[in-house]
């Protein structure tokens, strides 16, 4: 369980500060994946149920209340993953009758506002439709222009969720067969019959789904905006990225240990291998 804090200033000329938990101590980022790397990944009495869901947090909770946070700090956005997290607090799952508990209960305590963001990927996020623009896009042959970046949000009820899309790796590519998804369509397959244009999807685009189950003083809209953006101007990276620049850090660190792999106290296999760089 790998905890990565950032710390945004008011100060757009002052660079971002990074933070990981490890064994007791927030320190800076790489120094943290350095300890961690040197060191067992994990516990044995972690789990994701019962006794373990309940050490897990524990651990959590200890964590956030040892945040040393600078003193005008007013709010917090814990960003965290959907497949990651909702075994260990069910309240981030998708069962709206499950109210608690959340993570951060002792910064709500101290006076802080806290929000809660939550994203999930790949298989676990909805695949977009097209929207249609008259003038722009072709109706007749329903061919639509590819959009490389755009957030979508739907509303249901009372709540919204959100939909970041990006291009994918593939679309990026320099080698013409690998942006076919753009301009063509399955009418136009007998056109072209060399196989290599079959080898990716059509229209292919990575996506993360953002909600927020609790928003604090929040607007959701901003905190959506917030996440895209960490998502698509990386922190920490020359590219964009699937997950916010905390929890890629976090995942490429855990990734990257070497016993990742070996040592899984919740006894589940890891279903998510997403990669982190939008391969639709």
């Amino acid at each position: 369980m790998l905890l990565v804090a950032l710390h945004l200033g008011t100060d757009p000329y002052t660079p971002p500060r990074l933070e990981m938990y490890d064994n007791g101590h927030w320190l800076r980022h790489a120094e943290g994946v350095t300890a961690f790397h040197a060191g067992p990944i994990g516990q044995e009495r972690w789990g994701r149920d019962g006794e373990g869901a309940h050490e897990v947090r524990l651990h959590i909770e200890a964590a956030l209340d040892s945040l040393i946070l600078p003193t005008e700090t007013e709010r917090v956005v814990l960003v965290v993953d959907k497949e990651g997290s909702q075994s260990i607090y069910p309240a981030l799952g998708d069962n709206p009758s499950v109210t608690g508990p959340f993570p951060g209960r002792g910064l709500v305590e101290d006076g802080l506002d806290v929000a809660i963001a939550r994203i999930a990927l790949g298989e676990h996020a909805p695949r977009p439709a097209t929207a249609y623009r008259e003038g722009v896009d072709d109706l007749r042959m329903m061919q639509p222009s590819y959009r490389k970046r755009i957030l979508f949000a739907y509303g249901q009820g009372d709540e919204t969720s959100w939909l970041l899309t990006q291009d994918s790796r593939q679309h990026q590519g320099a080698k013409s067969p690998q942006r076919l998804g753009t301009t063509r369509m399955r009418d136009h397959f007998h056109e072209s019959p060399v196989p290599s244009h079959m080898a990716k999807d059509m229209h292919a685009t990575s996506r993360i789904e953002i909600t927020v189950p609790k928003k604090g003083n929040w607007e959701p809209a901003d905190l959506a905006v917030l996440i895209a953006r960490m998502c698509d101007q990386a922190v920490a990276w020359d590219h964009r990225t699937l997950r916010p620049v905390p929890l890629h850090l976090a995942h490429a660190a855990d990734r990257d240990h070497p016993e990742f792999g070996d040592h899984d106290p919740g006894g589940e296999a890891d279903e998510d291998e997403v990669p982190d760089f939008g391969e639709a």
